[in-house]
């Protein structure tokens, strides 16, 4: 299926659930530890992950974002000087390495991924190509392009009257140094007014990934992801 099939049967999907009166579904989207397709990985100055790690060297912890949610200029130019580890160890890697989190460290894009999502709209991710690849293990990724990923847009859009967010605590690092950081506790309600028109977005909340089922129904075009969809419930949210 290309980019092009992905998008009209986003489109398709879109305009069925609006002429039926059916909600569109969203998700919480994560890493799913239970499928193979789940890679993670590291960031390290050199091939092999130094240790003791030395001080004062760049770490993923300073990976810094613009106001405009693009990686800004230091952090683009760090990225491209690292040496990405792959974990585990698999042959062949999905169309997302990593995960969308709160944590700093970004996910990786395949070409496809990246393209489907600037057809859908250019300015919704940041893109950085990656440039040195942990190579070892006969991976079958020289083939295929990689970028780091900076997701743009954010919304808070929880239903506050039947959602509890609990405050975890604080940064202890990076751009968000002494920061509190949140929770959302299952279930998970949002505010249908506020997701109309979002097809993927960071919490403004909890900094979690989010997406509609259109989202997802494109991306499982594109082919093996690893990633996980926690399930939503719409309401109707009194104003805030």
């Amino acid at each position: 299926m290309t980019n092009n099939d992905n998008q009209q049967l986003c489109c398709v999907l879109q305009t069925w659930c609006d002429r039926n009166d059916i909600p569109m579904k969203y998700f919480i989207t994560q890493l799913n530890l239970t499928n193979a397709s789940s890679l993670t990985y590291s960031l390290a100055p050199e091939i092999e992950m130094p240790i003791p790690w030395p001080r004062g060297i760049w770490t993923d912890a300073d990976i810094h974002s613009a106001p405009d949610g693009r990686f800004d200029a230091a952090t683009r130019d760090e990225l491209q000087k690292q040496w990405v580890l792959i974990e585990p160890i698999e042959p062949e890697l999905p169309e997302i390495v990593g995960e969308f989190s709160s944590m700093p460290i970004p996910p990786l894009f395949s070409a496809a991924m990246r393209d489907l999502i600037v057809a859908h709209d250019p300015s919704l991710c940041d893109f950085v190509p990656v440039t040195k690849w942990d190579r070892r293990n006969n991976r079958l990724c020289e083939s295929k392009t990689y970028f780091f990923a900076a997701l743009r847009i954010q919304a808070d859009v929880w239903d506050r009257t039947r959602t509890e967010i609990r405050t975890l605590g604080v940064h202890g690092g990076g751009q968000h140094k002494g920061e509190p950081f949140f929770l959302a506790v299952p279930p998970y309600h949002l505010d249908q007014k506020r997701v109309q028109g979002l097809w993927l977005w960071r919490d403004k909340v909890t900094g979690a990934a989010m997406c509609s089922q259109a989202f997802r129904k494109a991306v499982e075009g594109v082919g093996r992801t690893g990633l996980g969809y926690l399930p939503t419930v719409l309401t109707n949210a009194p104003s805030r």
